[in-house]
């Protein structure tokens, strides 16, 4: 069985990762704090670690670095969450082991893909479309749900619950679930049920204050049918239950109370640990290179095929996120819409050469650490290259783990002491 060790982890969070992970076989142990993290981790045969970094950096970097210093703990793997701004804080931690970082709040599909990689267990997650937003006014936990039925948000749910419940101090919760955009029948039992159950996972909530809005009559025919749920409230009209479940706002217009009251949260928590957006949920906006987990994002502009495998596979064994482009324009074509730590440059490009696309990252004034990879040994290419931001040349070829560890060593080197 493999073993997981997660450090400074929000209970919230913890708990619905434990949760998950033992559907595959594989043991969350927790550690309150980076302090005491090193014990834990020495107890325990521990295949990969999941650290917090937000609660106490200083802390993480004196447990990374006295896990660099022990032989039998040095090359287990390390994935980092944490608020988006600390991206550039975690670049060189890539020193430490540490190989990916997931923003908060973490697209669990991907952090799951990730954490299979390291075990080496492929971990299937449900790929249903389904959106599901759940938001707090006053007492009321207002749950969303359309297209699908997606399982592992679903399970989510039960932990987002109890979040919103603690976080807003909300004494008698009532629920209301909308339920849109999809045709349920019999074939969606299970999954309505595994609803249902995860909602009142939570002890503070009773099915007397659940109330469903559906156009579904065979989740009507299922809340009759079954006891425990004989008190759930089932109605097609959602205008109905204003009134009951929102008196204070009696007598204003309903088109009002739903849209200012009731589909606008009055309650805030704090920085989301758990969001029910998958990455799977594209909707045509660019996605962020770091939704990837990586900590590192490389772009390698070179023509050359087996040149781009051979640095793609070995950058992405190291933990980055890797883009290869064969020319010079569609490369600088993706710099708007993407922000890459290492660039690898070929100075021979049959579009542009390297010294063209050199000119245009300074007129940019594009921050990146430039490593030029090419085979052309002229000194005067060298000079002009360096005098033109590009911070160290290596000629081909050279065995791929030294142009990782010089990329990495440039890197490290251009961002501020820790």
């Amino acid at each position: 069985m493999k073993n997981v060790l997660a450090i400074d982890a929000s209970l919230h969070f913890f708990d619905f990762l434990k949760n998950q992970l033992s559907l595959q076989q594989v043991t969350l142990e927790y550690a309150d704090s980076a302090k005491n993290a090193y014990t834990k981790m020495a107890s325990l045969d521990t295949d990969l670690i999941i650290i917090d970094v937000d609660v106490n950096f200083s802390a993480v970097i004196e447990f990374l670095k006295r896990k660099l210093n022990d032989p039998n703990a040095k090359n287990i793997p390390i994935i980092t969450i944490g608020r988006e701004d600390y991206r550039k804080k975690i670049t060189p931690l890539i020193y430490y082991g540490v190989l990916k970082f997931f923003p908060k709040p973490a697209k669990f599909d991907k952090l799951f893909r990730v954490i299979g990689q390291f075990l080496g267990t492929n971990f299937e997650a449900d790929t249903t479309n389904c959106i599901l937003e759940t938001h707090v006014t006053d007492e009321t936990i207002f749950i969303e749900i359309a297209f699908g039925l997606n399982r592992a948000k679903i399970a989510m749910l039960r932990f987002k619950i109890t979040q919103c419940i603690k976080e807003c101090n909300i004494k008698h919760p009532k629920v209301l679930i909308l339920l849109s955009n999809m045709e349920l029948t019999f074939m969606d039992t299970t999954n309505i049920v595994y609803l249902f159950d995860n909602i009142l996972e939570d002890f503070s909530i009773s099915n007397k204050n659940i109330t469903i809005v559906t156009d579904s009559e065979f989740v009507n025919e299922l809340v009759k049918g079954r006891p425990e749920y004989s008190r759930i409230k089932v109605t097609n009209c959602l205008t109905s239950v204003i009134d009951e479940i929102m008196g204070q706002f009696a007598g204003m217009d309903h088109i009002e109370t739903i849209t200012e009251k009731l589909l606008i949260p009055n309650k805030t928590t704090a920085v989301a640990e758990l969001d029910s957006r998958f990455s799977t949920d594209y909707d045509g906006s660019i996605m962020k290179i770091s939704d990837n987990g990586g900590i590192v994002n490389i772009a390698i502009v070179d023509d050359d095929p087996i040149i781009q495998k051979i640095l793609q596979v070995s950058f992405e064994k190291a933990g980055a996120d890797t883009f290869v482009f064969s020319s010079g324009v569609s490369f600088l074509n993706s710099i708007p819409d993407h922000e890459y730590d290492i660039i690898i440059l070929d100075i021979f490009i049959p579009d542009m050469n390297g010294f063209d696309i050199l000119h245009n990252l300074q007129h940019r004034n594009y921050d990146a650490s430039i490593l030029i990879y090419s085979q052309a040994t002229n000194k005067e290419y060298v000079i002009k290259a360096l005098t033109m931001g590009a911070k160290n040349y290596l000629v081909k070829p050279q065995k791929p783990g030294l142009v990782v560890s010089t990329a990495f060593e440039m890197l490290i080197h251009n961002t501020n002491e820790l």
